[in-house]
């Protein structure tokens, strides 16, 4: 092994002249260059690839974020149209209750006129207690009914907001992940 060495250095002694020769060539130096900058883009090709597979898992995140948020606006939108229906045949609701009350208490109020003239005096105290009693509880049923539909109005909204207010919160999410994103991919 010790004589492989021995004849390498004696050849390389013989011609020390044609190795200088072409390490000091030009075109040795190229070649050198180019193995250079062969293995710096090798490396820059590496690093990329590795930005590159997490701007995809980033990319996929975000489409599931942006899948679940139109999900979200389309349940919003179905609810606020459904609120607004609420609304609206609640309101038909209060006319309706309201019209057909008053037509029941001037029915009542003719019917008393009626009744008054009823000869007997315990039975007509007693059918005026009666009619006084229905006026009264149906004032006091309406104006439940008119608290509990406030209250259910006032549900109605509060949940309205609510859900702008994750809707909202989900938007500034999938901007801030959008951003992030941009930023990862300038870089």
């Amino acid at each position: 092994m010790i004589e492989f060495f021995k004849s390498i250095g004696a050849w390389i002694v013989e011609h020390k002249d044609a190795i200088v020769a072409v390490l000091m060539s030009s075109q040795f130096a190229a070649f050198v260059t180019m193995l250079l900058n062969l293995i710096k883009s090798k490396k820059g090709t590496t690093e990329n690839t590795e930005v590159s597979k997490k701007l995809i898992i980033k990319l996929d995140e975000l489409n599931e974020k942006l899948e679940e948020f139109n999900e979200i606006k389309s349940t919003v939108s179905e609810l606020i149209k459904v609120t607004n229906n609420i609304e609206i045949e609640l309101s038909k609701s209060n006319s309706n209750t309201e019209l057909v009350i008053s037509k029941l208490n001037a029915q009542l109020d003719a019917q008393c006129a009626v009744w008054s003239t009823i000869k007997d005096d315990k039975l007509r105290e007693l059918v005026t207690n009666i009619v006084t009693n229905a006026k009264y509880l149906e004032t006091s049923d309406v104006s439940n009914l008119r608290k509990q539909l406030i209250e259910l109005e006032q549900k109605l909204s509060e949940q309205a907001d609510n859900i702008k207010k994750d809707v909202a919160n989900t938007v500034k999410q999938v901007n801030k992940t959008v951003k992030s994103n941009d930023t990862i991919m300038r870089a």
